[in-house]
């Protein structure tokens, strides 16, 4: 989503299931089989992208508050997509998000996690000064349909390995509810509550979020 320094070159790779097929092809490149993967935010929608594709790489699965279902992305979120399909517009409101009052505002990270001016500026960073970047960046989400994770949704019961659902409580965008929805879909899964956390659940919660990688990836 613009954070990245390395510009993408294949426009076919910019989309949710071109970045999950980049995502199996990483893993295939490194030897490794048997993953954990972990998800957070859009990662997350892209890890269900994944499990359903590729369900041999992985052996389990980590999920923090993301994308399900129709919320691909949940309000207000759908307003700034529908804002950042075009390299022109993307430079004009990320100009503006160096103003921190607007990048921690509900448009900008304020709903996402207890920001840092410092750290929400770097993440705006590749975007705002790489004209490549922007490029891709719009290419990405013109490529993002709302669909996406409703079809995929249908077919999450059929991965049997081990889930944990890691959940901050006080997201007012990817609520609780959600969360328990998502959890209520894997036969093998379970769902850790995390209060007072948001979105960013390894930034306001880490030690929950390690606590929960260790513990699923001891089930090998």
């Amino acid at each position: 989503l613009g954070s990245h320094t390395i510009p993408v070159n294949d426009p076919g790779a910019l989309s949710p299931r071109g970045v999950a097929t980049m995502i199996r092809d990483f893993i295939v490149a490194l030897g490794l089989s048997d993953v954990t993967l972990v998800g957070n935010d859009t990662g997350g929608g892209l890890c269900q992208l994944v499990i359903d594709a590729y369900p041999d790489q992985i052996g389990r699965l980590v999920l923090t508050n993301c994308d399900a279902f129709d919320k691909f992305p949940p309000f207000p979120f759908t307003l700034v997509f529908a804002l950042l399909r075009g390299p022109i517009s993307i430079k004009l409101l990320f100009e503006q998000m160096r103003i921190k009052a607007l990048r921690h505002s509900p448009l900008g990270f304020g709903l996402l996690v207890h920001p840092d001016a410092q750290l929400t500026a770097s993440w705006l960073e590749p975007c705002r000064t790489d004209a490549r970047i922007r490029r891709n960046l719009a290419t990405l989400l013109r490529n993002v349909a709302k669909t996406d994770l409703m079809d995929v949704s249908t077919r999450l019961g059929r991965f049997t390995k081990p889930v944990t659902i890691v959940w901050g409580q006080s997201d007012r965008a990817f609520t609780p509810a959600l969360g328990r929805r998502l959890a209520a879909l894997f036969p093998n899964a379970a769902l850790i509550e995390v209060p007072e956390a948001r979105t960013f659940v390894s930034l306001d919660a880490p030690a929950a979020v390690i606590d929960a990688i260790a513990t699923v990836g001891a089930s090998a």
